[in-house]
């Protein structure tokens, strides 16, 4: 199992965010439950991320409180490791 820096993929996750969103994104900035990012930009996220470093995400197994905050993302992905 490789290791995946945390402040990387926090940085990686910040980034695409911020892009999605139009402006910058705190680690601790709520997103689904104020509705600053939808579905849509929640799957291109995952893209973004599972084409960057060795993670698998199985959609069907999402849960939205796990995706909340850049930080909550952070964890979910480092627990995907492949």
């Amino acid at each position: 199992m490789s290791e995946i820096d945390s402040d990387d993929l926090l940085k990686h996750i910040l980034g695409e965010l911020s892009k999605l969103c139009g402006f910058q994104v705190e680690q601790e900035s709520s997103l689904l439950k104020t509705g600053l990012l939808d579905s849509i930009g929640l799957m291109e996220l995952i893209l973004s991320v599972q084409q960057k470093y060795t993670v698998t995400v199985e959609i069907s197994d999402l849960k939205m409180e796990e995706f909340d905050t850049p930080k909550l993302m952070t964890i979910y992905f480092r627990s995907h490791i492949n």
